[in-house]
């Protein structure tokens, strides 16, 4: 995983909000967003995408239910929720 942040407007479900890391599968078709939301904290969520259907991302509707104060925190508890994320190949976009 990459250290960086994007800092890519992202206009998801949920409003407005600052995708801080967005990690993707090998397989390019899940990724979860480590997002800053409007109250400065870190939340994150999944997402998936079908190559064939054109609309692009979708979420999964599964998310995490607390709120970090670090980018860190946040996503070492994505990779405990999501066990995709602790294999090898899941890599950050840019």
């Amino acid at each position: 995983m990459s250290g960086q942040s994007d800092g890519r407007e992202s206009r998801r479900p949920g409003g407005t909000r600052i995708v801080a890391r967005s990690i993707e599968s090998a397989d390019g078709l899940r990724c979860v967003d480590v997002f800053r939301a409007g109250d400065g904290r870190y939340r994150y969520d999944e997402w998936r995408r079908d190559p064939e259907d054109p609309a692009g991302w979708r979420p999964t509707g599964a998310a995490g239910t607390a709120a970090f104060d670090t980018l860190d925190d946040a996503v070492s508890a994505a990779e405990r929720q999501f066990g995709w994320l602790r294999q090898p190949g899941g890599r950050a976009a840019r």
